[in-house]
């Protein structure tokens, strides 16, 4: 018996040491993300003329997929009146790919660029239901993809089979700092 308890517990403690030694020689890859800067939101257009003016912040780590994030959003009709406003929170980190120009697995701290898709929860300040979209954050940095841009793109949905889609992008800033 006691042979089998000593065995369990070596075993236990190869496993641990292997994992510390994986995990040093990987961190895991968290980033902080902002959108948006002092007094200036990203912009994002839909094909009816409506725009949504988002600002926010967050952070993320890639291998869990793990997320924080707020906000918030204005959201305006083609001439420019307000329609609705409100905060956002991040719930889920759907997709993130590093432009880094940094081509080693040792990647530097810093500013980088990317595209990161997050799942978003809206809610209205007017009390209404809160909605869910999808947030796309383009960082233009580093090796980007040729058509890249920086800003924003948001699909909102609105009931099963409608969605508002804000697909072209305005302006504003959006940036990933690898932590």
């Amino acid at each position: 018996m006691k042979e089998k308890i000593l065995l369990i517990i070596t075993m236990f403690s190869i496993i641990l040491l292997f994992t510390s030694l994986v995990l040093a020689k990987h961190p895991p890859r968290e980033y902080q993300y902002n959108i948006g800067k002092a007094n200036e939101s990203a912009v994002a257009m839909a094909s009816n003329g409506e725009k949504i003016e988002v600002t926010g912040n967050g952070t993320f780590v890639i291998e869990s997929k793990t997320i924080t994030g707020s906000g918030r959003f204005l959201h305006k009709d083609k001439n420019g009146n307000i329609l609705g406003n409100g905060t956002w929170t991040a719930k889920s980190l759907l997709s993130f790919d590093s432009w880094s120009s940094v081509t080693s697995q040792e990647l530097t701290k810093g500013p980088e660029g990317g595209r990161a898709f997050i799942l978003i929860r809206l809610s209205p300040n007017s009390g209404g239901p809160a909605l869910d979209g999808i947030l796309m954050l383009e960082h233009v940095l580093g090796k980007s993809p040729k058509n890249s841009t920086e800003g924003i793109r948001l699909n909102i949905k609105l009931e099963p089979g409608l969605q508002l889609n804000f697909f072209k992008k305005i302006g504003g800033q959006t940036l990933f700092i690898r932590k």
